[in-house]
């Protein structure tokens, strides 16, 4: 797992790339992505980038929605791209929300993929 800081006209994407499995090892990135956003005042939205991803454990979720309920109180957008049809499936049985689940066919994260258009 890796944190990646992406720079837009429009302000800085903290992306947040999970790797082959979401588990509770992802606490600490995601914790250290929640510190990067604040740290970065110009942020406009926090990235969870799925396209590695094809295990997603119990752990994993509740992770995950840590981290929304972290971006939620800190009013950044939280965005989950590139998710397996299988993985959008199970996300979108957490409820969390599906408008952020985005399917792309590379890796860069665009501000028009998350909805700055």
């Amino acid at each position: 797992m890796r944190i990646v800081v992406d720079e837009f006209m429009e302000g800085k994407v903290v992306r947040v790339d999970v790797g082959r499995r979401l588990d509770l090892t992802a606490y600490k990135t995601f914790s250290e992505a929640t510190i990067c956003a604040v740290e970065n005042p110009q942020t406009v939205a926090i990235v969870v980038d799925f396209s590695d991803t094809y295990q997603l454990f119990d752990s994993g979720k509740a992770t995950l929605f840590d981290l929304m309920m972290r971006a939620r109180y800190l009013d950044i957008p939280l965005r989950l791209v590139n998710a397996r049809p299988e993985i959008r499936l199970v996300l979108s049985m957490l409820e969390l929300s599906t408008d952020g689940i985005h399917r792309s066919g590379d890796l860069e994260v665009t501000t028009d993929r998350l909805g700055y258009a």
